[in-house]
């Protein structure tokens, strides 16, 4: 009798933001020195260990996840404990093989980009204000305000379609509670040339994005050319794969960072 998965419904990134448990990967992060955190990476099952401040990644190994996890995960049906497996889909997983259910280790966790960003630095709290007894006190929460015009080395077009980038993320992301998910967050090639009054440059704008990738790496921000997709197929083009640290792989948790980051400037001018 095979093996059926047992697949439970996501719960999206409002719940991930306020569920404390993140499971770790057994191993650290070079970039930050922390240890990584498991994320699902992409649909079909990829999991991966993520540092948990800026997202670099690496696959999770069998040995690793067989031998040294050791997470209680009990079957749906009769609730005993599950053992760790290879699923036929190649997927992790875990079995139960008293009712013949398996569940993918994918489906426990959440993606990257739905998780809430980590604060390497956070600011020392304020004082408290001062209240009438009993009374309580509340305040909106704002968006930190973003850094005024940033001066970058791009060509003309690469300038304009950067600007028409920043313009979108501040409309679409900055801000929002909860932030939207990448297909509202996306913006098309083709609209992003005609914004940017490059309508010409529709099929060439791979290489205009890949100065803009080039730039977010040197400032320490998520690429923001993540954002641009194919108007049919909802995914970056081919191009996509020869920006500066960008892989359609891990485009899910590109966007994702992306989405999430409130750091771009209002505005990037030349810098002569």
């Amino acid at each position: 009798m095979p093996t059926v998965i047992f697949e439970p419904p996501h719960p999206g990134a409002e719940f991930w933001r306020r569920y404390p448990v993140r499971i770790p990967g057994h191993s650290t992060a070079q970039c930050h020195h922390r240890e990584t955190i498991l994320v699902r990476s992409m649909e079909g099952g990829f999991v991966t260990r993520n540092c948990p401040q800026c997202g670099q990644h690496d696959t999770l190994p069998e040995g690793v996840f067989l031998h040294q996890l050791d997470l209680w995960v009990a079957c749906p049906r009769c609730q005993r404990r599950t053992r760790p497996a290879v699923l036929e889909d190649r997927n992790y997983g875990y079995v139960c093989d008293r009712c013949q259910l398996a569940i993918r280790l994918c489906d426990l966790l959440p993606y990257w980009h739905e998780l809430p960003q980590m604060v390497a630095n956070p600011p020392a709290p304020p004082p408290p204000l001062a209240t009438p007894p009993g009374a309580l006190e509340t305040r909106p929460l704002e968006p930190a305000p973003a850094a005024p015009a940033h001066p970058a080395r791009l060509s003309p077009p690469a300038l304009a379609m950067a600007q028409v980038l920043l313009d979108h993320h501040r409309a679409k992301c900055r801000g929002r509670h909860p932030r939207p998910s990448i297909s509202s967050a996306a913006i098309t090639y083709g609209e992003l040339c005609i914004r940017a009054g490059l309508e010409d440059l529709t099929r060439a704008a791979g290489q205009f994005l890949g100065e803009i990738a080039e730039l977010c790496q040197r400032e320490g921000w998520p690429t923001l050319n993540a954002l641009v997709v194919n108007q049919d197929t909802r995914m970056p083009g081919e191009g996509y794969e020869r920006a500066a640290g960008c892989s359609l792989l891990t485009w899910p948790d590109a966007a994702g960072r992306c989405i999430v980051f409130d750091g771009y400037p209002e505005r990037v001018v030349h810098d002569a």
